[in-house]
């Protein structure tokens, strides 16, 4: 562990949990996976529906975890490995996490919104971690036990601290804002998503507003100021003794007012208005709802009171997530050409397939290439689920897709809304339909893909990837052979 930061040690994990070590230890980072899981990290063993960590603490000290933390004995484990033993390693990992956060003397900032959350976090830890010191929650760690791993592993000198909060149901927001007690939350929209739970996007709107629900009177609200909803989220943060109510986007009214917008293909040039200063910015990633989450990002710099100016220079190097909008040239196989994949496979809910094709709407095939939509069922919409899917049919047609690959029990209603409009090929899993796609690709063909996490669209863009690497390998090969 020489140069590394020690994050917990044996006494503040034990005064924090109230747990009883067996050694002493120190960890310079945390884990609830021996599949990642790096040396010097603390092995936390949480039991979960499907597995139980209990049963990989051999595996993880095997792998140089500094200790463990378990609530049962561990049989097989040899003398004198690290163990915090206490009551229950899930309300362990919470005790750590209101620990971590009252010791901390960075600003928090949670976000939260039916689309764009991990987008507008990672763009804004981009940002200010430019600036100064920044930890930011991982990947999409933003569930009951993603949020409180996240408080546990920011770095004790952070200035600032992001937390992601996503829910499926009412009341789940509320106790991950109780843990992170943001000073700026961040509302980045409200759309149909985990509709199973709700009756109505006002319910939406509601739940995630949970977010203002433990922030002291002194912290500030960041709104979206063209969602029909402002108003109530408006009243909310209000009712929650909130004074300092911000928003972004288009409207008149808004604290960060988008002026214009010059969309491109693979960038967009935006003109903003923030706290009476005028800001000009290029944005990497393509498309109106990036030009919305950048607002909303600049909005909470501003907030901040990090450098406006320079935020939004380092926006113009922020790279695209996979899975989120990433954009790939692939050569097909004997020398039929290339094609165009954008990769937005990691979820999707009605509004974020829309920008999606209005994003591929916008963009032209070379050759006599054809803009081609891969779509797997949008999951959690509730009794209206076949209705969102139906619905898709618009923004298909008014953006000229030539052709609609999909997959899934839902996507199946899109079928007679498109007949006679637009070719539809359907198959049941993921894979099956990405032989179909590649079959009929050409050169020139724009191909972009999504759906939600469970129908497992991203074996569709691993399959498509390997088209150019099957390629490269086989003319290294040929090299290799020739020598």
């Amino acid at each position: 562990m020489t140069g590394q930061q020690i994050l917990w040690t044996a006494a503040r994990a034990a005064e924090a949990t109230g747990g009883t070590n067996t050694a002493d230890w120190a960890a310079t980072g945390l884990s609830i996976n021996t599949r990642t899981l790096v040396p010097g990290d603390l092995f936390i063993a949480l039991t979960g529906p499907n597995r139980d960590g209990h049963d990989f603490v051999k595996a993880a000290f095997d792998k140089g975890a500094s200790a463990a933390i378990v609530h049962r004995p561990i049989a097989d484990l040899p003398t004198g490995q690290p163990l915090l033993q206490v009551a229950d390693s899930f309300v362990a990992l919470q005790d750590m996490a209101v620990a971590a956060r009252a010791d901390s003397q960075a600003r928090f900032v949670g976000i939260t919104g039916s689309v764009g959350k991990t987008t507008v976090n990672n763009a804004l830890a981009h940002c200010l971690s430019a600036q100064a010191p920044t930890s930011v929650s991982q990947a999409s760690f933003n569930n009951h036990w993603g949020v409180p791993f996240s408080l546990c592993t920011h770095q004790p000198d952070a200035v600032y601290a992001l937390n992601e909060l996503g829910m499926s149901a009412a009341g789940e927001i509320r106790a991950l804002s109780a843990l992170v007690r943001p000073d700026i939350a961040i509302i980045t929209t409200i759309a149909p998503a985990h509709m199973a739970a709700f009756q109505s996007l006002a319910e939406v709107a509601a739940a995630k507003s949970e977010i203002f629900d433990s922030m002291a009177p002194d912290g500030i609200a960041i709104l979206n100021r063209d969602h029909a909803l402002f108003a109530q989220m408006d009243a909310a943060a209000r009712n929650c003794d909130l004074k300092d109510i911000r928003s972004f986007g288009w409207h008149k009214a808004a604290s960060c007012r988008i002026l214009d917008a010059e969309l491109h293909t693979d960038y967009s040039l935006v003109s903003l208005k923030i706290s009476e200063k005028n800001i000009s910015i290029r944005l990497a990633a393509p498309g109106q709802h990036q030009v919305m989450n950048a607002a909303a990002v600049l909005c909470a710099v501003d907030a901040l009171g990090a450098d406006l100016e320079r935020a939004g220079a380092t926006l113009a190097t922020l790279p695209t997530l996979p899975g989120r909008g990433q954009s790939h040239q692939i050569t097909l196989p004997d020398g039929a050409g290339q094609i165009k994949l954008i990769d937005d496979s990691y979820n999707a809910n009605p509004e974020s397939v829309r920008a999606l094709l209005a994003l591929l709407g916008a963009d032209t095939p070379r050759a006599q290439g054809r803009r081609i939509v891969v779509l797997g069922d949008m999951l959690e919409l509730g009794q209206d689920s076949a209705r969102f899917h139906s619905e898709l049919s618009v923004p298909l047609r008014d953006n000229a897709i030539a052709r609609v690959y999909a997959c899934g029990h839902y996507m199946k209603t899109l079928a007679g809304e498109l007949h006679d409009h637009l070719p539809f090929i359907h198959a049941d899993h993921a894979r099956e339909l990405a032989t179909r796609l590649i079959a009929d690709l050409r050169d020139g063909d724009i191909v972009a893909v999504k759906g939600s996490r469970s129908r497992h669209m991203d074996r569709v863009v691993t399959a498509l990837l390997s088209l150019s690497t099957d390629l490269s390998e086989a003319n290294n090969k040929g090299k290799t052979d020739a020598l």
